[in-house]
């Protein structure tokens, strides 16, 4: 394999400054959309991630699980789009719609829901995380419209390789990460096709890469992939395709 020459550009130290010069132009400007996002943040595995045992659903104690179906949504976690694995019947308990929403209604829309909440919130008020405090009772964060589109682009964050993954709709439900993953949203299966092929490209990897220093403990970061411009990297490949 060839060897990146570790350079300076700014201050920053790169991986590679030779491939970081090739691919400079496709740097995204500052607040560049589409926004890459982490998935859902709920520190209580446990409690709201279900899987999927004798034709039920059972919580990570094993107890069998009967919550309304609305609140239910098809989960995948690093290690399944890391492994490309579709969907294994694992679902997540999605309390809120956005951050700030409240879950008083639950009690009413949810009676299901809200009884086995109750059951539990032992540990759901106990998680530690501060950004839990001041907010509403069995609060979820990285949640918002997003989350909710049907479409997807994901990358897992725990795993050392730049492996994009298309994620669709299953049983007509958005599908929902955990936090270790960082996706791209989108409405329509054409944009999410699209970012996915631009993402796959050898000119995206070699500008990642140039950033990328493997031995990090978390080399891939929502941060880094915000650098890539999808735009450029869209209107760079239209260039070389056109007729001379």
């Amino acid at each position: 394999d060839v060897v990146g020459v570790v350079g300076y550009e700014d201050g920053e130290l790169l991986a590679d400054i030779h491939a970081r010069a090739r691919t400079a132009t496709l740097t995204a400007a500052a607040k560049a959309r589409p926004k890459w996002r982490s998935g859902v943040k709920h520190d209580c595995a446990k409690v709201l991630e279900l899987r999927p045992s004798g034709g039920g659903l059972v919580n990570g104690f094993g107890e069998s699980v009967d919550v309304e179906d609305e609140f239910l949504f098809p989960l995948q976690k690093s290690s399944d789009v890391a492994g490309g694995r579709g969907d294994g019947g694992k679902r997540v308990i999605l309390t809120q719609r956005g951050i700030s929403q409240s879950t008083t209604a639950l009690e009413t829309v949810a009676p299901q829901l809200w009884a086995y909440l109750q059951r539990h919130r032992a540990l759901l008020d106990g998680r530690k995380s501060r950004i839990y405090r001041g907010r509403p009772r069995f609060s979820i964060f990285g949640v918002g419209d997003y989350t909710f589109a049907p479409w997807k682009v994901a990358i897992s964050g725990l795993y050392k390789r730049l492996e994009f993954s298309l994620q669709g709709p299953v049983d007509g439900k958005p599908v929902v990460f955990d936090d270790t993953v960082y996706f791209l949203a989108f409405e329509t299966r054409a944009e999410a096709e699209l970012a996915h092929e631009l993402l796959c490209s050898d000119a995206a990897r070699e500008f990642l890469e140039s950033f990328i220093f493997w031995d990090a403990k978390r080399p891939i970061t929502a941060g880094l992939l915000q650098r890539l411009s999808l735009e450029k990297l869209e209107g760079e490949r239209s260039i070389k395709r056109a007729p001379s």
